[in-house]
């Protein structure tokens, strides 16, 4: 049985087996940060609406009092009670966006939140597919959900998951406020809010490679304080103009993501900023690799000189050794599409590491990414979105640091202010505050954090005698295993069968292994 036909049968067992993993986000403007549009720009928000009777009060527009994230949120309204007929019955107010490339037979999931009431009118969301003429194709109304009925007073999500129909290659997400659903008698009455909307398939990308050892969607209302800390008040906690605070400041956890601020006012030291950072209380030796990566971003709106980072670190006797990915808010009004790398080895805190930038066409670090840092004993690999961007084989920390020796390390991420010694991310225009009242806020907000160790070697799938020998036997072991999907098929070894067994297979037939 030749590696290519091992690899389509174990692709062919993950598709009937296992689970979804998360996905790019292919709606643009999803926390309605920019502005919305009226006239079909692509790659954005268009309003629509019908007023109905004459004095019916519409509502459509983009609020900042009520988010679930980021600034911004989208409010939509129906007031009838003005209406020349005292009820304002047939009107609809909402926006519409056109998302290309899509592809017909996958499944794709359409989701937002939202939060209001709707006691005399509705409100809904929907999928229309779009072929190839820019035609909807079968029902306009067929993939819509109503959510009037279920609003309340904070954010919930409600989902549609529908499956792209033979000939789309397009799709246009809906939503909208409508007082067709009304009870007859009294005036329509609908107020929504609705942000932070995805559209993705479930498709599952290529998870990251290894055994898993942490993974937090945070999606709890507080910190996981079983696997993260935050730092004590001291001299460490102290990074350019920024003190991180303290664990009797808790992070904010909401919404599915960890909240990482910084203040322009700290009530420690007045006239500087107060930051956030959380470390990992499990240690971690090298041995022979260390995976860690986060899916996050820094808010839209943030002004220069704000710094967002994922880096593990480990100190002693005055040296440290580091490995960063550091997203810098200085880039966001230039619109640059790169993150800073950089990593540190048995160095003191005069040098400046061996830094270097590295873009991806059309990133943007306001837009939720994916960063992940594969460090091993010959090399660090740095990849955004999956894309390797960075091989470092020159510069390489071995985990070892004198007085601390090989302790271990913890994973880090944090928000901060840095000062002008780190030249490309200090904004001067950034000042902090000596007055309570006059406090901003920034944040870089993470939506997942995983940390892996590299996928285990070859003799782990030696299944079948002969023993000592990967053969045809130990693919066919495999392939039951992981059609039974047991626990004899956790290649990976982290106690539970999943999408990252079958990567483990099929990572070994890559590697030779079978």
């Amino acid at each position: 049985m030749n590696r290519m036909n091992i690899k389509t049968l174990v692709a062919g067992v993950c598709a009937a087996v296992c689970g979804a993993a998360a996905a790019q986000n292919l709606a643009n403007n999803e926390s309605f940060e920019s502005p919305i549009a009226f006239s079909n720009v692509q790659d954005n928000w268009n309003a629509f609406f019908n007023g109905g009777p004459a004095g019916a009060g519409l509502t459509g527009e983009r609020v900042s009092n009520v988010v679930a994230g980021g600034s911004r949120a989208l409010g939509l309204g129906i007031d009838g009670a003005a209406a020349s007929d005292g009820r304002g019955y047939g009107a609809f107010v909402g926006v519409f966006q056109f998302i290309e490339g899509v592809t017909a037979g996958s499944e794709y999931e359409f989701s937002l939140l939202a939060i209001g009431e709707s006691p005399n009118g509705g409100v809904e969301f929907r999928i229309e597919w779009i072929d190839s003429t820019g035609g909807v194709i079968g029902d306009q109304f067929g993939n819509q959900r109503q959510i009037g009925g279920e609003l309340t007073n904070s954010f919930r999500r409600f989902e549609i998951v529908e499956v792209a129909p033979a000939g789309a290659v397009g799709a246009s997400l809906v939503i909208a406020a409508q007082s067709f659903a009304n009870d007859g008698t009294s005036p329509a009455s609908v107020a929504v809010v609705l942000d932070d909307v995805e559209f993705f398939t479930t498709e599952p990308p290529t998870p990251s490679p290894g055994s898993l050892v942490i993974v937090d969607e945070f999606d709890g209302n507080a910190l996981d304080t079983t696997v993260w800390r935050q730092p004590n008040i001291g001299v460490a906690s102290f990074l350019g103009r920024t003190r991180l605070r303290p664990p009797s400041f808790p992070l904010e956890v909401s919404n599915g993501t960890l909240k990482l601020v910084v203040d322009t006012f700290n009530p420690f030291d007045t006239g500087t900023f107060f930051g956030s950072e959380i470390q990992t209380n499990e240690t971690f030796r090298l041995e022979d690799g260390l995976i860690f990566e986060t899916r996050s971003r820094l808010l839209p709106g943030t002004p220069g000189g704000v710094l967002g980072s994922l880096f593990t670190y480990f100190f002693g006797g005055g040296i440290r050794d580091e490995i960063d990915f550091e997203i810098l808010s200085n880039d966001i009004p230039l619109a640059n599409d790169r993150v800073l790398t950089n990593v540190f080895v048995d160095d003191d805190f005069t040098v400046g590491g061996d830094s270097a930038f590295r873009s991806v066409p059309n990133l943007d670090i306001t837009e939720f990414n994916t960063y992940r840092i594969e460090w091993y004993p010959d090399r660090i690999e740095w990849f955004i979105n999956g894309t390797l961007v960075r091989t470092e084989t020159q510069s390489v920390p071995d985990g070892v640091v004198p007085q601390n020796g090989d302790d271990g390390t913890r994973v880090y991420l944090n928000a901060w202010a840095p000062s002008d010694t780190f030249g490309v991310a200090f904004n001067s225009n950034l000042q902090a505050t000596t007055n309570p009242q006059q406090n901003q806020r920034f944040t870089y907000e993470v939506d997942r954090v995983e940390i892996r160790r590299p996928l285990p070697g070859c003799s782990v799938f030696d299944l079948m005698p002969p023993f000592g020998v990967l053969d045809d036997a130990d693919i066919d072991a495999g392939l039951d295993v992981i059609a039974s999907q047991t626990l004899g098929a956790d290649f990976n070894g982290d106690g539970s069968f999943d999408v990252f067994d079958v990567l483990a297979l099929i990572a070994a037939v890559d590697a030779g292994c079978l």
